[in-house]
């Protein structure tokens, strides 16, 4: 159950030949933007996937928030490819996780 004043950010792990796996979960206080902690956040899952086997190419998939340069220096200093959806974000500024 999720308590007012907590936003909740989650990663999972998915291959073709099985069904995907949470792999965290946080709450975050507050009124946090998608993009705060992100970046930890995929740090940790792509370590937890080669921890699992991970051995092929690793995407990592998010939002419109997570095209934010914390995130993208993650994927690039781990060798992974992000793939950002932009289509249904409203921006609010220029800024990172706006």
């Amino acid at each position: 159950m999720l308590r007012k004043g907590l936003s909740p950010l989650a990663t999972t792990i998915s291959s073709p030949s099985g069904a995907p796996v949470v792999a965290g979960i946080r709450l975050r206080a507050g009124k946090a933007g998608s993009g705060r902690g992100a970046d930890s956040m995929v740090r940790q899952a792509i370590v937890t996937a080669r921890a699992a086997g991970a051995t092929g190419k690793i995407l990592v998939r998010g939002d419109c928030a997570y095209g934010v340069s914390p995130v993208a220096a993650a994927c690039l200093k781990a060798g992974v490819q992000l793939d950002v959806s932009t289509g249904l974000c409203k921006w609010r500024g220029s800024g990172e996780g706006a």
